[in-house]
């Protein structure tokens, strides 16, 4: 395992040349819930969002395949994003991603990973199917959470 806590050989830490996959792969899963629940996509908005958190790139083989953006404020580790790419969704990486979270909550000084979800979100159903909880519901959105 490399010195970074959540780091493996398929989860590395984004690089500033990661930046534009990691934009153009969330605006094209995300661009819908957010037009018709906040208005226009912002690239302002999510390049302040990208700047505070601890962000990583899914990679099989030698391409990018997905984006993962923590928010680590213990003991609550904040999964502020995870995007997978169309072409590789639904093969499980969305669920491997959630299964190491999880086992590094000790390890962080956390005891729950939480999330937002939009309702409509299919991404909702793999989350409660991986044990996320919903603790707080809000128009639009889910506040979720999976204990330690």
């Amino acid at each position: 395992m490399s010195a970074d806590l959540f780091a493996t050989s398929d989860l590395r830490l984004a690089a500033a040349e990661d930046f534009e996959f990691s934009h153009e792969l969330t605006r094209s899963n995300m661009e819908a819930y957010v037009v018709r629940h906040f208005g226009p996509w912002s690239r302002e908005i999510y390049t302040a969002n990208f700047h505070k958190g601890r962000n990583y790139i899914l990679w099989s083989g030698d391409a990018r395949v997905g984006y993962v953006r923590l928010l680590l404020e213990p003991p609550i580790l904040f999964l502020d994003d995870l995007q997978i790419a169309a072409s590789h969704q639904g093969r499980g990486l969305g669920s491997l991603i959630l299964q190491h979270l999880h086992q590094m909550l000790p390890r962080c000084g956390c005891n729950a990973m939480r999330l937002r979800v939009y309702h409509e979100n299919p991404a909702r159903r793999l989350y409660l199917r991986m044990g996320f909880r919903e603790i707080e519901r809000h128009e639009g959105t889910s506040i979720l959470q999976r204990d330690g």
